[in-house]
């Protein structure tokens, strides 16, 4: 514990342990573990921290959060303070997806202030949406001007319009920097694509949605209570209805669900299939004793990871089943959305069968497994596409997890499993008595107040996360082994663990030292000796 005490009160330090083995890796080694501290930032003197506020950068580098003092509010990227301001919005600042870009919405003397990278963009009357692109090369906001609403893309404002649709937001291509959205202009919209306001105006647009690579984009839209897919240039429809827009990993193919002279039918690329009636059934609910109509739910289509094959719904007297391919799964009341393997080899949904108990189906390549009083969605495959792990529920609300059809421990509550990348492990959190195990291969190890998720290591050697076992009594943990105690809080969910290769990793701590929080930089490197077995 001296090893720890001295550890805490310097910026910078290397230290190692010796461990005892532990699941996952091998039994016959002893990991080495090497601490190494590096000081990011410090809360300012006089100042209150916004926990709430805190936001860790995609790679684990960076931090950011609000502080607040007599003048105001600022906020801190590391050791660096940003400008005073009267206001910061809650729910900021934000981090780009990549190249670690941090903005946010402020308020100063009455003005609306948007600030990416420290640099200040108008807010005009108001200000909100504020949205990186993916490739975190650029970033776009909503902003209310002189009764009209304009979209500013790198601070360059768009043409204004009467309202931007904010329902479906600023849509970003993937992995680009393409920019679409909706515009409402004298009571039509009209799609925006690029700064460019598309010729045709609409009475709603539902849906926007880009290719995998950006380069080809598709809507949902309504006129005279019609609806059309329109695909770039090609329009479809018209339609009594149409949803879920769904494009081939490929690029090469767009699917989407519709309604067509009272038939359910899956379109892709412009081909029909049919899919069912479309019928709405008058049933009698004896607890608020009237009549309420049931409308049919279709489960979106989904494509397998290579492309090459299609899972959708079709329905028959309100009965539903999957298809993929030529194959027809069996009817159910109702089904969960399929999922492909990620050799695209293999798919597994749930089935329901309702009743006085609901009856839960796990069906794995159109065929019924196993069948149990609750299933929780989603069903998880392996890397290696060979095995399968899901979450199950029983009438006391109790979890548990199944495993290649093995059924676990039951607890108050389970986290979804997560398997190491050579697929031998499999891991999760738990929930027994208050208390939460992280259980590994049905092992618990613990109990804790609360953990971070699991994160493995490539070669699956290593398994690492963040645990609290009091108020501010944290610990990593490596194999099972408590590496590194610090008195901190973490954010359980968006706190991540990044190996940086087999042996190594890092992660961002919050320190409290002196009733100040410090923030470091936590690099941990393994490495194995061989040890003599008792």
């Amino acid at each position: 514990m001296k090893h720890f005490a001295s550890l805490i009160q310097i910026a910078a330090v290397g230290l190692t342990f010796l461990l005892a083995a532990n699941t996952p890796g091998t039994t016959n080694t002893l990991p080495s573990v090497t601490i190494k501290k590096t000081f990011l930032s410090l809360q300012p003197q006089d100042s209150m921290a916004y926990a709430e506020s805190a936001v860790i950068s995609p790679d684990s580098t960076h931090l950011a959060y609000v502080v607040k003092n007599e003048t105001g509010m600022q906020v801190m990227t590391n050791d660096k303070a940003g400008k005073l301001y009267d206001q910061i919005a809650r729910g900021f600042p934000v981090f780009s997806p990549q190249k670690n870009r941090v903005g946010y919405i402020a308020t100063l003397a009455g003005k609306n202030i948007v600030v990416v990278d420290k640099t200040e963009y108008p807010g005009f009357d108001g200000a909100c949406c504020l949205t990186f692109s993916p490739d975190g090369k650029s970033f776009a906001y909503i902003a209310q001007k002189e009764g009209k609403q304009v979209v500013l893309f790198n601070g360059t404002p768009h043409d204004p319009f009467d309202a931007i649709d904010r329902q479906i937001g600023l849509v970003f291509g993937p992995g680009s920097s393409r920019l679409a959205y909706s515009g409402l202009d004298q009571g039509r919209v009209i799609l925006v694509i690029d700064g460019k306001p598309q010729e045709r105006a609409w009475d709603i647009i539902d849906e926007i949605a880009f290719s995998p690579d950006a380069k080809n984009i598709a809507c949902i839209a309504t006129t005279q209570k019609k609806y059309f897919v329109v695909q770039n240039s090609t329009t479809y429809g018209p339609f009594d209805m149409a949803e879920a827009l769904t494009w081939a990993p490929d690029n090469k193919s767009l699917v989407f669900v519709a309604i067509k002279n009272d038939n359910w039918i899956t379109v892709k690329n412009g081909r029909e299939m049919p899919s069912g009636k479309y019928t709405i059934q008058t049933v009698f609910n004896p607890v608020k004793k009237v009549y309420e109509y049931m409308v049919p739910q279709i489960t979106p289509p989904v494509f397998s990871p290579d492309a090459s094959r299609l899972a959708f719904t079709m329905i028959e007297e309100f009965r539903y089943r999957i298809r993929v391919e030529d194959q027809k799964g069996p009817l159910f009341d109702r089904v969960g959305e399929p999922v492909f393997s990620p050799d695209s080899r293999h798919y597994a949904y749930i089935g329901i069968v309702s009743g006085k108990t609901n009856q839960y189906a796990f069906i794995y390549d159109g065929n019924p497994i196993a069948t149990y009083e609750g299933i929780v969605p989603p069903v998880v495959f392996s890397p290696d596409a060979q095995r399968t792990a899901f979450r199950i529920a029983n009438e006391k609300g109790m979890g548990s997890v199944v495993v290649d059809g093995q059924k676990a421990e039951w607890y108050d509550d389970i986290s979804t499993p997560v398997f190491s990348p050579d697929s031998k492990h499999v891991a999760y959190k738990a929930l027994k008595n208050k208390k939460v195990f992280m259980v590994v291969d049905k092992k618990e190890h613990g109990p804790f107040d609360d953990t971070t998720p699991p994160f493995f290591s490539p070669d699956s050697n290593c398994m690492a996360y963040l645990a609290r076992e009091a108020p501010y009594s944290c610990f990593l943990i490596v194999n099972d082994d408590k590496v590194l105690p610090f008195n901190s809080f973490f954010n359980y969910q968006q706190t991540p663990i990044v190996f940086d290769g087999d042996n190594q990793l890092h992660f961002i701590g919050l320190f409290l030292e002196n009733n100040r929080f410090k923030v470091y930089r936590i690099d941990a490197e393994i490495s194995f000796q061989t040890g003599n077995e008792e």
